[in-house]
């Protein structure tokens, strides 16, 4: 069983031909406690993401960065609670308070503590705005993104206490498409 707790403050917000938003913050802190049979344990989640817009006479108009930091820790490293060890790696599914680190499966790391920085250039390419003959598809507008990710995490070996790992980097890049499906069903 898990008892969750979460606290999320948002000023994101954007315009019509933004890619996704172009300024403010999110933050979140979470608390996460695990109950199996007597034994229980906790884990903590905080979040923090500030996306900076970028002066078009630099760069494009709508471009921005994001900066992700997400740090987690668990009081005590317990095999018998799953949920109460730090995942790091992929993209965590749902609100478990693990840390996402792309370019790695799915929680490859498995700790008591770690942290992630996420830096996140998004670029606009078009803004099309226009469907495709009697298509219910509805384009609004592309755009590129590259991203830079590291993360630190405390390695054990055996029972003795753990030291933090070397960083562990990835990096890599990919398309935005935000589209409108059927009049109704934004998605991106």
């Amino acid at each position: 069983m898990r008892l969750q707790g979460t606290m999320t403050f948002s000023s994101q917000r954007g315009q019509i031909k933004s890619i996704t938003a172009e300024e403010g913050v999110l933050a979140s802190l979470s608390a996460h406690k695990y109950f199996i049979s007597h034994d229980q344990n906790w884990k903590f989640n905080a979040v923090l993401e500030p996306i900076f817009p970028l002066l078009p006479t630099i760069m494009p108009p709508h471009g921005n960065l994001d900066v992700k930091l997400s740090a987690a820790l668990t009081p005590r490293l317990d095999a018998d609670i799953p949920g109460s060890i730090v995942l790091v790696g992929g993209r965590p599914r749902g609100s478990e308070g693990n840390l996402p680190l792309r370019g790695y499966p799915l929680g490859v790391f498995k700790t008591r503590a770690g942290g992630v920085a996420q830096f996140e250039y998004r670029l606009p390419l078009a803004q099309t705005f226009n469907g495709y003959d009697t298509w219910p598809l509805f384009f609004k507008n592309f755009g590129a993104f590259i991203f830079y990710d590291t993360a630190k995490v405390i390695q054990f070996k055996g029972t003795r206490a753990g030291v933090w790992s070397v960083p562990l980097n990835a990096y890599g890049g990919g398309l935005i498409a935000n589209t409108v499906l059927g009049y109704q069903f934004p998605f991106s």
